[in-house]
């Protein structure tokens, strides 16, 4: 609980209104998997614990796969929730931190004057509060550009974040080097919420799948690589992994499950014609992206998981899940390396 203190103490008796910012679109529909999406198993995780609150009002797409399953997590996991749709909520995360999605939410709010304090993740949604004369933000920032690290998704936000930074009452960071981040601009420190999911709340509860147990037997002569991660992300290095997997063909037996959550040309990874080989030669199996094959392969069925994320500069809700199941994780090439020899 001495992570959520300082939140819990803080929306303690208040109405909240949270406008969280969702992830996981199909790149080719544009749908949203609730089941699949971190962003929404942070913030489940989070008000389970800080959950001192008098309301709790989220904004959520009306459309998208599993949509049942998050509202019954919502109103089974959350005290008081009130869930409010919106529909500027679509296609990319992109989307909802453009300047446009700020002002479109922005003017179909009602009634803002009733909530003690707005949650925030989008720069711009922030920035449109801030102006408006509303103070009693709270700028939830689960990952930014820092001084000497960024991605290329970050840097386009990297002076509005510290900006943010230097006029918000409060912030939420999750890895400790954001904390040196925020403190090296305010002299203060925020809030940090590390710990960004807890798998003992039923959100994450799942029925086995005995028939991906028994799949994943049949290759116990190979490494069995498990890939759960958008592809095309560049913080996981996936370019990385598969020229190593590509020099590595043909020496030893492997096989690359992987879910491919936003359903990305596997093949833009291929720099040649023989190259291409290694994704169709029956080196890399797709399985479903639903939440009972993922914690079955995690939690019985004895995989390698490559992560080669900066987990100081990057906290991610997988970290939680792969330390609770039983696999084996990479934090780097050489570690990789030294397990497939």
């Amino acid at each position: 609980m001495s992570e959520y203190t300082k939140l819990y103490n803080i929306i303690k008796a208040k109405k909240i209104l949270y406008i969280p910012i969702y992830s996981c679109f199909d790149y080719i529909t544009g749908d949203l998997n609730f089941k699949a999406d971190g962003n929404i198993n942070r913030f489940l995780t989070t008000f389970s614990f800080c959950n001192g609150y008098k309301s709790l009002t989220i904004l959520y797409p009306p459309m998208g796969n599993n949509i049942e399953w998050f509202k019954n997590s919502c109103k089974t996991m959350l005290y008081n929730v009130i869930l409010k749709p919106c529909n500027y909520i679509v296609k990319s995360a992109k989307v909802e931190r453009s300047l446009e999605f700020a002002n479109n939410v922005f003017n179909d709010l009602e009634n803002l004057e009733e909530y003690d304090y707005i949650i925030v993740e989008s720069q711009h949604l922030f920035l449109k509060f801030y102006n408006n004369g509303y103070k009693n933000l709270i700028y939830w920032c689960p990952v930014c550009a820092t001084d000497n690290k960024t991605r290329d998704f970050l840097e386009p936000f990297k002076e509005l974040d510290r900006y943010i930074f230097s006029i918000a009452r409060n912030v939420i960071v999750a890895s400790d080097d954001q904390v040196k981040y925020y403190k090296s601009i305010t002299g203060k420190n925020p809030i940090q919420i590390k710990k960004l999911i807890n798998r003992m709340l039923p959100c994450f509860d799942y029925e086995t799948r005995e028939d991906i147990k028994n799949l994943f037997d049949k290759y116990d002569n190979c490494y069995k690589i498990f890939l759960p991660f958008r592809l095309t992300d560049k913080g996981y290095k996936m370019q990385e992994i598969f020229d190593y997997l590509y020099k590595f063909n043909g020496n030893k037996q492997f096989k690359v499950f992987y879910t491919n959550p936003n359903n990305c040309d596997i093949y833009q990874f291929a720099k040649n014609d023989s190259y291409k080989k290694l994704f169709i030669d029956n080196n890399f199996i797709l399985v479903s992206k639903d939440r009972d094959t993922y914690y079955t392969i995690i939690d019985s069925c004895n995989v390698i998981i490559p992560y080669f994320e900066d987990i100081e500069f990057i906290c991610h809700a997988a970290i939680d899940e792969f330390n609770y199941g039983n696999c084996q994780l990479c934090a780097n090439l050489e570690e990789f390396k030294n397990i497939l020899k």
